[in-house]
């Protein structure tokens, strides 16, 4: 409908076509356009494409992809699609019409081109819907096409094997290493002679950046003769050292133009791309510590010692020891800080919530800039303070505002961070809970999935600071499905908790390894899962081998592959268990392999029963 309406439009008749190709289209419209003049089928043909991408469902689409550029306060500052810290690409609109032409008609109406189209090539490389082959073969099978098309050899071009992929949508493939010097295909890695050069596997879809053709004083030209607007032509390109047959359109190097100012691209019409200013100025910088409430803390504290390596926090001894009838142990490794208390007191608030819920974490503590600031606005946006510094935020699941202290030195260790914490609420409490994150705490949603698992299904959101440090995963269950883990975990925890947290590994191999010769217990993985991972994924970064042996569980998506395994769990209502999760580029939570995580624990509750 679009090409018919330009053409009812301009009275354009002949050969139409829409090409939808995603990134692609618009290049292979030029090269159609080519095509068709080179078999004669035309002598003109206006080509080229158009993006209008801003709607909410489009948007919803792109964020549970987690394609989208995040964590940045401005468009602006976001869109960067071959810088290091790129993290996904911006929303906008766009589009560029260009008239292709024989050369001979270019040169007869005095229209200043902007190149002349010598060959074309296209390919795929059957590897990802958003991610590029780690290699880069599509890309380099696409210029060897196009360079036999013109009759130009590679090396004119100097194409190298240190060339590093870096797609102009912003997303981030993970470097992998060169087939020839077999080292990590990064500028700061390779060797100072052979430091790759960037090229980009597919086009850049944001406004900030864009190439062109330059041509000396065509502007000029045309302004002085006042004809057609410029185009390509069609015709031969001078081989290296040989002028150009036409002085008018000296063809010199492709440049990126500087950023340019790039417009607001959300959409008034659209809310969904608006992100609305709610109160103070966003202060979370992270999750200082968690707070777990439990019947015995020395016994917690060893188990967690003994079992995964943490340490006694040596840097704040005086909040270990007994202080108002509660036991406090602090506990700490890589970024990590764990507060777990008791109480012998039964009246006692800790002592209460165990009673209630069992042992679980109680308190979120987050570090702010200004904690002031930050409680005021919670108390502003509907929370209710408890006590000062602290608000109710999820169930009895409170949040604690502190001030955010300077990381630790950086030092290898087998957890380095919390990578998220994972919250169970009830049917219908989820996009209430998503809007006091996002009005409350100033979190913006990120991600979302309905999963079903056989006859069961839920429903989840994950929301995360402006920082990126601090990610909530919120899930609720499907009342109108069968009852399953989530309806089991309210029960048995009466009401909306914390089910895990997510530990951040740079080694989950060593890490299983390690924790497992400790006496830890992961959950088992049917053996059928790894028959066919590499058919479903491709290579994998940790050998498939390896995944079988540990029971690790792998998913990718177009940043990269995430590895994890959970542990079986050993609180007496089955309601809390920890995750391990190494990133390797990806950004997602691993929605594949829910339904394997599901098998898994079906079995460890269908073993436990079966004991009793």
């Amino acid at each position: 409908m679009a090409t018919a309406r330009v053409a009812i439009k301009y009275g354009i008749r002949g050969f139409s076509s829409a090409i939808v190709t995603a990134c692609a289209a618009g290049a292979q419209a030029v090269a159609e356009a080519l095509r068709l003049i080179r078999a004669g089928d035309a002598d003109v043909v206006v080509c080229g494409g158009s993006d209008a991408s801003l709607h909410p469902t489009i948007a919803s689409a792109f964020t549970n992809a987690r394609a989208l550029a995040h964590g940045w306060p401005t468009p602006e500052q976001a869109s960067r699609p071959f810088d290091r810290r790129r993290n996904g690409f911006v929303l906008g609109e766009g589009s560029a019409v260009l008239v292709v032409e024989r050369a001979a008609l270019a040169d007869a109406r005095g229209a200043a081109g902007y190149a002349d189209l010598t060959g074309w090539g296209a390919s795929t490389d059957a590897h990802h819907p958003t991610m590029p082959r780690p290699d880069g073969e599509g890309a380099a099978d696409a210029m060897r096409s196009a360079l036999a098309d013109a009759g130009l050899s590679p090396p004119m071009w100097a194409m190298s094997t240190h060339t590093a992929p870096a797609p102009g949508s912003g997303t981030w493939p993970r470097p992998r290493p060169c087939a020839r010097c077999s080292a990590p295909t990064s500028p700061r890695s390779a060797p100072p002679r052979a430091r790759p050069a960037i090229c980009s596997v597919r086009p850049a879809r944001s406004r900030r950046w864009s190439a062109r053709w330059r041509w000396p004083g065509h502007a000029a030209a045309h302004a002085q003769s006042g004809g057609p607007g410029p185009g390509l032509r069609v015709g031969p390109c001078p081989e290296p050292g040989q002028a150009c047959p036409d002085p008018r359109r000296p063809l010199q190097l492709l440049c990126l133009r500087r950023p340019q100012p790039q417009p607001d691209l959300r959409s008034a019409h659209h809310p969904c791309h608006q992100k609305p200013v709610r109160g103070a100025p966003l202060t979370i910088q992270g999750i200082a510590h968690i707070e777990y409430h439990c019947a015995d803390a020395e016994q917690s504290a060893a188990d967690l010692v003994a079992g995964y390596g943490f340490r006694r926090d040596a840097r704040q001894p005086g909040r270990s020891g007994r202080s108002g009838g509660v036991r406090s142990v602090e506990l700490s490794q890589g970024g990590i800080r764990l507060r777990l208390s008791s109480a012998a007191d039964p009246g006692h608030p800790v002592a209460r919530f165990v009673a209630r819920h069992g042992d679980g974490v109680a308190v979120i503590a987050l570090g702010c800039a200004d904690p002031g600031a930050a409680v005021e606005r919670a108390v502003r946006h509907g929370a209710r303070q408890t006590e000062p510094g602290l608000v109710a935020g999820f169930g009895d699941v409170a949040l604690r505002f502190v001030a955010a202290e300077e990381p630790p030195p950086a030092a290898k260790e087998l957890l380095e961070a919390l990578d998220h914490v994972a919250i169970c609420v009830p049917a219908g409490q989820l996009a209430p809970a998503v809007r006091f994150c996002e009005a409350a705490l100033g979190f913006h949603r990120i991600f979302g999935e309905y999963i079903e698992v056989g006859a069961q299904a839920m429903d989840s959101s994950v929301v995360q600071s402006g920082s990126g440090a601090v990610t909530f995963t919120l899930i609720e269950p499907d009342t109108a499905r069968q009852p399953g883990q989530i309806d089991s975990f309210l029960d048995a925890h009466e009401g909306t908790g914390v089910q895990h947290l997510a530990f951040r590994t740079p080694d989950i191999a060593t890490a299983v390894r390690t924790f497992r010769s400790r006496g830890v217990e992961f959950l088992s993985t049917p053996a059928t899962y790894y028959q066919q991972l590499e058919q479903r994924l491709g290579r994998t970064v940790i050998p498939v081998a390896t995944l079988r042996e540990l029971d690790v569980l792998v998913d990718q998506d177009h940043g990269g592959q995430l590895f994890q395994i959970f542990t079986r769990s050993v609180h007496a209502r089955r309601t809390f268990f920890l995750e391990l999760i190494e990133r390797q580029g990806a950004g997602t939570f691993g929605t594949a392999n829910i339904k394997a995580l599901y098998e898994a624990v079906e079995r460890q509750s269908a073993t436990s029963s079966a004991g009793r």
